[in-house]
């Protein structure tokens, strides 16, 4: 099953079958003509690239992903630029020139009668016409392709089917093996999402549908992901020297440090590319250091069988010696591929086995030292040496087996992920082939792990009740504050922590509060801004269940890019991290971030000394450090410190010069929401105790002026989550700092001056500034 080479039109090298011209179709359960026959003409072979993120990934129409080195789709055209797209395509981070130029391929493996049928890379065709196109989406309502029904901030959407079996008149042959093509007759339809969010800018998701387009009923039915995998720099030598493993489970930080299941498959260059002893992260010479994964986040659990996952890899030489065509496989279910091959399968009924076997096989670098009586079929010892310390291989990571009628369709979630500085020792590589328990303790999988966590949760929101039956999943109770004593740990307070959604894919990633709502008017020489911050203050995340507002911002630029809006004024709550210091972690101890900030009220709730705490101004938590720790009352054992979460300014008009336009309107969470009363409200219909104004002042009357007022969370500090800020130039109000009209002259007679007078088509305004 060598990687196809396309050219066009696209079936397979070697198409020597005489001309059939036969047109198939038939009409499914679910309404579909499925043909089996068309001109390459009709067919519009497409890329799009997700590149909103960290990470850059081609996706196609045809089931192939980063097809960067496939035939003639070496340089592809983007269907929304028009313009080439050159090497890197697959890139990680974006712009450092570090590329993951290996291809991945969707298979869909199923029993059809008596015949054993995949349909992979070379038998997908896109849809005739305007279906078979790429169609992109944006949630970002500056986006030319804005879309309400948008999931994410970059939606590529696409449709592809195996049912033609002849193509400009030549008959399709499965590659290789020469064999006609058998077509399963079903269709994928692909959705795949991409954010900017610091914690998903690693990721991209995919949501696919396998609809069967028959009229029998397909058993048995496999889903894969082939890869093959190849990392390193731009313009560098391929080496062909990467190594690849499986991750059943690990504990992950943001579950309370729980072992979650994970199904990740991961890949990696073997050494990380040091330079003369040391890793580079600086132009033109770059080490690859990051690792890249799949993820496999949902499918059907209900079906005649409990699905599998597999997990197996192989080492493919081309032209090589059978021996050194080696794939791990089970002792007690082995099935040699010819010349006692047990790697590359290259017929359907090898691929489909392969895809079945529910295997999980052990990660490369333990090819050399894995014990036989583990029940592993093994190599000769000089090719397990060579395999262990990476080499050119494929892997396949696949899932079933589900039954699928006419009509009906599998859902399969999964996810592309990258996972910064896997490497961290530049001389690890000399652990390998014969010391690889400590190779694998120098690896850092606490990226990777972390962006597999937040795609499932992104896939499924833990603690989200999205059909509305009851159940919003499962959680865990963390430890938030706790003591020492009696020689263990007693827990005094804790959180509840979210670990599992309620099964039913939500595909909702946590962005920051909603920006308030914000009006401008212009000013003599400057501009009045009033903001609104209900639905900031008050709405919850999707994912802690709680309201993560910490406050506002108010840019102002001279036009709409980013680094041109300049902060001006800023509102945040008054809160603080809190350090734990643990003495049983290490020799001597170590402070370690504790649970989500605290305002300084519920603080000195918590930890006041007087009759009523809450009433204890004199608790001041700025006055800790870990020099000066706080040791809270009957617990002398226990340590803390505290520090600002941000700036702090939160009293209007004092420390922020952003102030309340209704310094004493109460707070309406004491009334219910049917009981408000209407003095509560503005004229215009808001509620008078989130009303915010700021006045800037001393600007050019004769040039516009970019507004815009941003909301911001406090993030997660403990889960490393960084604060999320809506976006700068997103709702931007534009303005001049002219007196309006209506202020000067209710009359409206104003009497009309030239300025500057005389007024020179070559006096260079704009140069300076007018």
């Amino acid at each position: 099953m060598l990687p196809p080479e396309r050219t066009s039109p696209p079936p397979h090298r070697g198409q020597t079958l005489a001309f059939v011209a036969v047109l198939l179709a038939f009409a499914c359960n679910s309404h579909v003509i499925a043909r089996s026959a068309v001109s390459s003409s009709q067919l519009e072979y497409q890329f799009g690239r997700h590149s909103i993120g960290r990470m850059a990934l081609v996706v196609s129409n045809f089931g192939t992903l980063n097809p960067a080195t496939v035939g003639r789709f070496e340089f592809p055209v983007d269907a929304f630029t028009g313009k080439v797209m050159h090497d890197p395509l697959g890139e990680f981070p974006l712009g450092s020139g570090l590329k993951f130029e290996g291809p991945n391929w969707f298979l869909v493996g199923g029993i059809q009668g008596h015949d054993t049928v995949v349909s992979a890379d070379w038998t997908w065709w896109p849809d005739v016409g305007p279906s078979g196109k790429i169609i992109c989406r944006s949630s970002l309502s500056d986006s030319p392709w804005f879309d309400s029904t948008a999931v994410s901030q970059q939606d590529l959407l696409s449709s592809y089917t195996d049912t033609f079996t002849v193509i400009d008149g030549q008959t399709v042959v499965e590659n290789e093996t020469g064999l006609r093509h058998v077509p399963l007759r079903v269709k994928i339809d692909q959705r795949s999402y991409a954010w900017s969010y610091s914690y998903a800018e690693d990721i991209v998701l995919f949501d696919l549908r396998i609809t069967n387009l028959g009229p029998d009923e397909i058993k048995q039915v496999y889903f894969g992901i082939y890869a093959w995998p190849i990392l390193g720099q731009m313009g560098g030598q391929v080496t062909y020297d990467d190594l690849s493993g499986f991750v059943r489970a690990m504990e992950v930080p943001e579950f309370c440090g729980l072992r979650t299941t994970l199904n990740l498959a991961w890949s990696a260059d073997n050494d990380g590319d040091p330079i003369n002893g040391r890793f580079s992260d600086t132009y033109p010479l770059r080490s690859m250091r990051h690792a890249l994964g799949l993820k496999l986040l949902g499918f059907p659990e209900d079906g005649v069988d409990t699905p599998k996952v597999s997990f197996n890899w192989w080492q493919y030489i081309i032209n090589g010696p059978p021996e050194t065509d080696y794939g791990p496989q089970r002792a007690d279910h082995v099935r040699e591929f010819g010349l006692g091959r047990t790697g590359n399968p290259r017929t359907d009924p090898e691929v489909y086995f392969m895809m079945s076997n529910g295997e999980q096989d052990f990660s490369m670098p333990f090819t050399a030292t894995i014990p036989s009586y583990e029940g592993w079929v093994l190599p000769k010892p000089s090719v397990a040496r060579m395999i262990a310390q990476g080499s050119w291989h494929f892997y396949l990571l696949s899932v079933g087996p589900f039954d699928l009628p006419p009509g009906g369709t599998i859902p399969i979630a999964l996810a592309q992920i990258a996972g910064e500085n896997f490497h961290r020792d530049p001389a690890n590589f000399e652990n390998l082939p014969d010391n690889p328990s400590a190779y694998y303790d120098n690896l850092d999988f606490s990226d990777l792990v972390t962006n597999a966590a937040w795609a499932q949760r992104i896939y499924d929101n833990p603690g989200v009740d999205t059909d509305g039956d009851g159940y919003a999943g499962e959680f865990h109770v963390c430890a938030h504050d706790s003591v020492f004593r009696n020689g263990q740990w007693d827990i005094i307070s804790a959180d509840t922590v979210w670990v599992k959604g309620d099964g039913i894919p939500d595909w909702k990633a946590a962005g920051p509060p909603p920006a308030p709502k914000f009006w401008v008017t212009p000013l003599e020489y400057g501009v009045h801004i009033r903001f609104n911050g209900d639905k900031s203050e008050t709405e919850k995340d999707i994912f802690s269940r709680i309201v993560d507002f910490e406050g506002y911002h108010i840019y102002m630029g001279r036009d709409l890019h980013p680094e041109s809006m300049s902060l001006v004024a800023s509102i945040d709550r008054d809160d603080y991290d809190k350090w734990v210091f643990h003495t049983e972690i290490g020799k001597f101890g170590e402070w370690r971030l504790d649970g989500i900030p605290w305002t300084l009220d519920s603080l000195r709730c918590r930890y006041g000394t007087l009759p009523d705490p809450c009433e204890d101004d004199q608790f001041a938590p700025e006055k800790t450090s870990p020099q000066r720790p706080f040791h809270p009352p009957g617990f002398p054992d226990s340590s803390f410190y505290f520090v600002r979460h941000d700036q702090n300014a939160s009293r209007p008009g004092f420390d922020s010069p952003i102030t309340k336009i209704y310094p004493d309107a109460p707070d309406p969470s004491q009334w219910p929401p049917d009981s408000i009363p209407d003095d509560a409200y503005t004229d215009d219909g808001y509620l008078k105790y989130y009303e915010y104004e700021f006045t800037i002042d001393n600007l050019l009357p004769t040039v516009p002026y970019y507004v815009n007022v941003t909301a911001f969370d406090f993030g997660s500090p403990k889960g490393g989550l960084e604060p999320l800020e809506t976006s700068r130039t997103l709702g931007a109000k534009k303005i001049y700092p002219l007196t309006q009209a209506s202020t000067r002259d209710p009359n409206g007679k104003l009497n009309v001056y030239i300025y500057p007078n005389p007024y020179r088509i070559d006096g260079g305004y704009r140069s300076h500034s007018f």
